[in-house]
């Protein structure tokens, strides 16, 4: 079954039903109780979000509550980890691990994170290793705040303490690299069996990428130096910032908060390599979130509280900055973004009771939905800056069915990707007999051109990069990126 991605489309109003837009075809809703919700099983992994001041909520399925027993504080970073059927095992701030009963594990304290740090806490399950975790953690401000400086990961065993889980004694703050900033972000590999762990390098343009898989991890990382060097600012500052990889895998966001920068990269799932995309100029961001159909992105200007929306869809800086749109006032403090299991992404506003959100993120401007009270946390609780790290992979692969479906079919597929010799097309059906195809690399240079619906296109004899491939019809043009690898 297609993956359906809920949204709206003004052309399609006139028509007598309520109905969902999804990427491959149009769901009418005639009957409520005849949806019917299909998932990946990792996706219930992120049900459960504990931060800030003993803020924590909880999905099931497309619905969202709030819950009033986490024991959490947390300016900044902070993970939690749910089983595949959606239970809660544990969360940390970098610092101490909780386990389901809001306890502190036995050896779940003195962890060699920091509230303080952006990306503090990252929680990655151990390949084949059904009740080990690796929980890592990243230093505030390299080493300023308190002499640490490096990224560390501790094993957790969900058969310790009689099924709570602990932290196992010999592996507590292993050291892996140092000196690193405060971000810190995983996405799955692409075999959906094993995961990658990326950092940032102090005082270098370097990524650093760590392969986990079902014989642990594989201390020599993946060095990609692409970018600008993270250094200098007062007291370290910029450290400070995020990186956040979409939910398919393929692009890589990362802020410099204090050089008001933003940078997406392309990174392959397959080798872990990181080759820089484009960047541009965005005042004091924070954090960022990528749209589920990576059309967008939307960024937190951390001076002023406002969450910002770009086009990304076609990768051109003028391009990009036209396309600037406001999303959120000033009056919230918006901070962290993160998407969520049911299609929204939520914004953490800093030291209140409300948390936003954005229920289309696919959309422009005013159709992405904003709310600016989604879901209101208990007075003696509230946001902080972040919510919890989680790897966004994870909720790639949502999928509704509905008991009444009609197609309109308006997708263009393009796979697999990366690729080495064959891009294939699948046109959902769609009628594009008059369909322009031109093939281009990173740099705007014309590779190919085609003026038929191509089944296939041989890219054998293209060196190995990035590239576009711009679909033109009579009323629309589609951007589609691969990766020849």
């Amino acid at each position: 079954m297609k993956k359906l991605l809920t949204s709206l489309l003004s052309p399609f109003n006139f028509l007598p039903f309520t109905f969902k837009l999804c990427s491959c075809f149009l769901v009418l809703t005639f009957n409520p109780s005849a949806l019917t919700i299909a998932q990946n099983p990792n996706i219930k992994r992120t049900y459960n979000w504990h931060f800030g001041e003993y803020g924590a909520i909880t999905f099931t399925n497309d619905s969202v509550f709030v819950v009033n027993t986490s024991q959490l504080i947390s300016d900044e970073g902070c993970a939690s980890m749910s089983d595949t059927s959606g239970n809660l095992l544990f969360y940390t701030n970098g610092e101490a691990v909780w386990n389901v009963n809001n306890d502190t594990m036995p050896n779940g304290s003195g962890l060699l994170g920091s509230t303080t740090s952006t990306q503090s806490a990252l929680i990655v399950p151990f390949p084949n290793h059904p009740n080990l975790y690796f929980i890592f953690t990243v230093c505030p401000q390299a080493g300023y705040v308190n002499g640490c400086s490096s990224l560390s990961y501790s094993i957790l065993d969900m058969s310790l303490d009689s099924g709570l889980g602990d932290i196992v004694d010999s592996t507590k703050n292993t050291f892996l690299y140092s000196p690193v900033t405060e971000k810190l972000t995983a996405t799955q590999h692409a075999n959906k069996q094993d995961y990658w762990v990326i950092a940032h390098e102090w005082n270098t343009n370097n990524f650093i990428t760590y392969l986990i898989d079902s014989t642990g991890i594989n201390t020599n990382p993946i060095i990609s130096a692409t970018g600008n060097i993270h250094s200098g600012g007062a007291n370290n500052v910029n450290t400070i910032g995020s990186l956040k990889v979409s939910n398919d895998g393929t692009l890589l966001a990362c802020s410099i908060q204090y050089e008001d920068s933003m940078f997406i990269f392309n990174f392959s799932n397959t080798n872990g390599s990181i080759m820089s995309l484009v960047s541009f100029p965005s005042f004091y961001p924070y954090d960022a979130a990528f749209s589920n159909d990576n059309s967008k992105i939307y960024i937190s200007d951390s001076w002023n509280g406002i969450i910002y929306q770009y086009d990304i869809s076609v990768i051109d800086v003028n391009a990009i900055l036209n396309s600037k749109f406001q999303v959120s006032s000033s009056s919230n403090n918006s901070l962290g973004l993160q998407n969520a299991s049911n299609g929204y992404i939520y914004i953490s506003n800093f030291y209140q009771q409300n948390i936003s959100c954005i229920k289309f993120p696919n959309l422009q401007g005013l159709n992405c939905e904003y709310i600016d009270t989604s879901l209101f946390l208990n007075y003696w609780f509230n946001c902080r800056f972040m919510f919890p790290n989680i790897i966004n992979s994870y909720l790639k692969d949502k999928e509704e069915t509905i008991g009444t479906i009609l197609k309109y079919n308006l997708g263009i597929t393009i796979f697999p990707n990366p690729a080495n010799d064959v891009i294939n097309i699948d046109y959902n059906n769609n009628n594009v007999e008059n369909v322009n195809i031109d093939l281009f690399d990173i740099y705007g240079e014309l590779k190919g051109s085609y003026n038929k619906a191509m089944n296939n296109i041989d890219i054998s004899s293209l060196q190995n990069g990035l590239y576009l491939l711009k679909f033109q019809t009579k009323d629309k043009v589609i951007i589609k990126k691969f990766i020849k690898d």
